[in-house]
């Protein structure tokens, strides 16, 4: 599709999908093949943190009262609380000159006070392995098994993860433009960007936390920009941006 100008996701009639049975007892599917390569490797360009955006205004849409809801994302902010703190101990514990842990739960909570949006549909894991790009514009989202109903902040404060705070105001402005649920008035609100950032600290936190080093790499760039971490720790190469 020509995510230049809008970005088409396709019906789920165009979808090939399969029941278990006793000769392959999971479900399955058959999706388009979709070329890039992962933002990690390539990260999205200011034009193509627009495309982003474009793409998750029109993801984010009323979800039904029978949607799914994923047991950690979906959750309020304020009942997320605990697990931040664990993940921060452990970064801390690791990395204690690092990191302020200080300064990640005032963000957090001055999200986790404000009111969550509507539900939407939402993607909830928008990292730099599924995302993909080429030539540093939006090639395709990946990985949707996540995804249920929730805030639409939750996917934006991943993109905020993605991208960094530079090129997050491309893709705030292209996301606003498209009408985008968690927009107001043609903009993300103070309140909104709120909670925006306060999923952006716990993602963050989430992907330094792991054991993988791509996603450990992501996060601790993530939380210096956020001005919750002073340095990515030594070993850990930064991933490069736009």
């Amino acid at each position: 599709p020509d995510v230049g100008a809008s970005w088409a996701f396709p019906s789920p009639r165009a979808l090939r999908v399969g029941q278990p049975n006793e000769r392959y007892p999971w479900r399955w599917s058959i999706v388009p093949w979709l070329d890039g390569v992962p933002a990690y490797e390539e990260p999205l360009s200011a034009d193509g943190a627009a495309e982003l955006g474009r793409a998750l205004a029109q993801v984010h849409v009323s979800a039904p009262s029978d949607a799914p809801i994923n047991p950690f994302r979906s959750r309020p902010l304020r009942e997320r609380a605990e697990r931040l703190d664990l993940r921060l101990e452990a970064l801390t514990a690791e990395h204690a000159d690092a990191l302020s842990s200080d300064a990640a739960r005032a963000m957090f909570q001055a999200g986790a006070t404000q009111e969550p949006a509507d539900p939407t549909w939402t993607h909830l894991d928008i990292h730099g392995a599924n995302v993909l790009t080429q030539g540093g514009l939006l090639a395709g989202l990946l990985d949707w098994g996540d995804a249920a109903a929730g805030d639409p902040a939750t996917d934006l404060g991943e993109a905020l993860v993605l991208v960094g705070r530079e090129l997050f105001a491309p893709l705030a402005r292209a996301y606003a433009d498209a009408g985008g649920a968690a927009a107001s008035d043609g903009t993300l609100t103070e309140a909104t960007m709120k909670r925006v950032e306060a999923e952006a600290v716990a993602y963050a936190a989430l992907l330094a936390a792991t054991e993988d080093g791509d996603h450990a790499r992501a996060g601790w760039v993530a939380l210096v920009d956020l001005g919750i971490a002073d340095a990515v720790p030594t070993g850990l190469t930064v991933p490069a941006r736009a």
